[in-house]
Formats: structure tokens, sequence, C-alpha cells
């Protein structure tokens, strides 16, 4: 057997934990989105909050559901009806957008939910609850 090529990457969490884990970064706050699995999101948050820096680690895969089921507090909002204006990118199929919200629709199937894509806002999801 040849042995041709062999590395090793290390995980985005664990640069962000290295380079904001230290001192001169207490007090700042810090927003990435990873594509890491919820509890080791949450694990590198406690993680850096032990050196005083405050973190939110969002999930990059499917960014807007993983709004509702991670951050939304579905409890304390009236959910009956929520928009959802979509980004529609001019460069990129123009459900693009809508397919990263599968299974939105049955994950909150007793609420009315209508998409909109956005006319002039290309990167961004815009919410109303």
């Amino acid at each position: 057997m040849t042995h041709i090529f062999s590395t090793h990457i290390k995980p985005t969490v664990d640069e962000l934990i290295e380079t904001f884990g230290t001192p001169e970064y207490k007090g700042q706050f810090i927003e990435a989105w990873l594509f890491e699995d919820k509890k080791r999101r949450k694990t590198a948050e406690v993680e850096l909050l032990k050196y005083g820096v405050n973190a939110k680690f969002r999930s990059a895969y499917k960014p807007l559901l993983h709004f509702f089921l991670e951050d939304l507090d579905a409890e304390s909002k009236d959910l009956s009806h929520i928009e959802v204006h979509y980004p529609l990118h001019p460069n990129a199929y123009e459900k693009r957008f809508l397919l990263e919200m599968y299974p939105l629709s049955a994950l909150i199937n007793e609420t009315e939910i209508n998409y909109v894509a956005h006319t002039k806002n290309i990167d961004v999801y815009d919410v109303m609850v």
C-alpha cells in the first residue's frame, strides 16, 4: 500500500477556543456558525465562559431551521402566525433558500407560516412571529 498524503484539520470550534480562550479576550462576545452538533457547540460556549468570553455558536447547517429548534422561545411567543422572508439570490436557484427550511412547516404544524421572497436583501432571513 502506498501512502501519498495525510493531514489533520483541526475543527473550527477547537480553533475558536484556542484563539479566544485567553485572558486578553475576557469580556468579549463572539458569535459563529459551525458544523458541530448542539452538544459540542454548547460545551464550547461553556469552555470559553471559563475565560470570561461570552460566545454564541449557532448551527451552520440549515441555520433558519435551527433558529426555530434552538433559539426561538416558542413557549413565550404567540406562534399563531409566522412570516419568513427568505433570500433570493440572482446566482442561485430561486427555491434554494426555501429548501433550507425543510421540514420547518411539519415541525410547527399548528402554526400558519408564510414564506416571502426578499426583493432587496439577498443574504438574510427575517422572521416575524
